[in-house]
């Protein structure tokens, strides 16, 4: 059919999500003879098993002349060595996962043309200085998406003698950024970047004992087009994510922040992060608390001080509306009793509403929060639900 058909372009496309993989020897054997017809494939996305992927990316090589998009993503980690003789002079996506692909590749220095580049699960093998990646990238004006993650829990040691001679770069037509790794290695990346057109970032910090963020502060401070109106910070076993949005009602972030943290960890770790940007959060209003597990976490109630909780929410004094969810209620309306000489005014100024779900043994919680700041003139209105409610995620 290939052989005999017109010379329409080709799209090979299998990106299963899930974790089975249903590929059979004769979509194997299609994949194989449609990469055969190089100067027809414009598209090329397979999410799948290793097994199968070492058999289909083998006759990935040569030239693609009319290639615009290539997604390879195996379901498993593995160090895939990417074909070294691949050229597209027409890509526009470019996405790796769990591939070596050496940020040298004659690959990425001819492609200029890029519109979105994603380079994840980096393996160990491959790790590239800050200063690199910001070589090619700024050989690349049109990218529009740029999504860096290395594997997790690997350290890349940083070469700060290269950053000093690192150029700044402008990248005007990046919307969206998406980091995963340490703490250190974003902001030395971000200390050379400028986007004033952001509209979506996402940060995925690993477990570390600080944090310093006035690279990524002053990062999204320049953008013209981020708006955060509403928040929702969670907490699981891994540490804790903020997602920021434009307004309450609307479903798709447009921050997200995941800083890692063991039990005992996560409030203050989120509390160092979430204070060094709270000049990003001046326009948010709503703030919602939540324990993303079926039922409250003792490890949560316990692990932090009240200042820790007190240190959090600092990082949102614009807050009008507020929302606990029953697995952070115990912890978090125990850090809102103040002592002698404590003005309840320094904490939350602006709320107006404090709603959360109550268990048999909270039911009165907020309680002695809600007299202090009556007594002190700037009430807050105490809505209690009576059915224990968490936010979907």
């Amino acid at each position: 059919m290939l052989a005999h058909s017109p010379p329409f372009p080709i799209i090979i496309d299998h990106f299963r999500i899930e974790y089975g993989d249903c590929m059979t020897a004769n979509d194997v054997e299609g994949i194989t003879l449609a990469l055969e017809h190089r100067d027809r494939v414009c598209k090329i996305r397979l999410r799948t098993s290793i097994l199968v992927m070492e058999k289909v990316i083998v006759p990935i090589d040569g030239e693609f002349p009319m290639l615009e998009y290539l997604c390879l993503a195996p379901m498993h980690n593995m160090d895939f060595l990417f074909p070294t003789t691949f050229q597209a002079p027409q890509l526009r996506y470019f996405m790796l996962v769990n591939f070596t692909c050496p940020i040298g590749s004659p690959l990425l220095s001819a492609a200029t043309g890029l519109v979105a580049l994603s380079l994840v699960h980096i393996p160990p093998s491959t790790y590239f200085q800050p200063d690199e990646l910001l070589h090619r990238v700024s050989l690349m004006p049109q990218l529009e998406i740029l999504w860096i993650g290395f594997d997790f829990g690997h350290y890349v040691d940083l070469d700060e003698t290269h950053m000093h001679n690192a150029a700044h770069i402008s990248l005007p037509n990046l919307h969206f950024f998406q980091f995963a790794g340490f703490n250190a290695y974003s902001e030395a990346l971000l200390s050379r970047i400028t986007a004033p057109h952001l509209e979506l970032v996402r940060i995925a910090f690993w477990d570390e004992q600080t944090f310093s963020v006035p690279c990524l502060l002053q990062f999204m401070s320049s953008s013209e087009d981020l708006r955060l109106g509403s928040a929702i910070l969670s907490f699981d076993i891994g540490g804790a994510r903020l997602s920021v949005y434009p307004y309450e009602t609307v479903g798709l972030s447009v921050f997200d922040v995941l800083v890692g943290g063991r039990p005992g960890h996560r409030v203050s770790n989120a509390a160092q992060v979430l204070n060094a940007l709270s000049p990003l959060f001046s326009s948010v209003v709503g703030l919602t608390l939540d324990y993303k597990d079926n039922c409250p976490s003792p490890e949560l109630q316990n692990e932090a001080e009240p200042t820790d909780w007190r240190s959090l929410l600092r990082s949102f004094n614009n807050v009008k509306n507020l929302f606990v969810a029953n697995g952070v209620v115990g912890k978090l309306s125990s850090s809102l009793q103040f002592g002698y000489g404590e003005s309840p005014d320094d904490l939350l100024p602006e709320l107006k509403e404090l709603a959360y779900s109550p268990s048999n043994d909270s039911a009165d919680a907020f309680n002695g929060f809600i007299d202090t700041r009556q007594n002190a003139g700037h009430p807050v209105t105490l809505v209690r639900l009576e059915d224990a409610i968490s936010i979907p995620f």
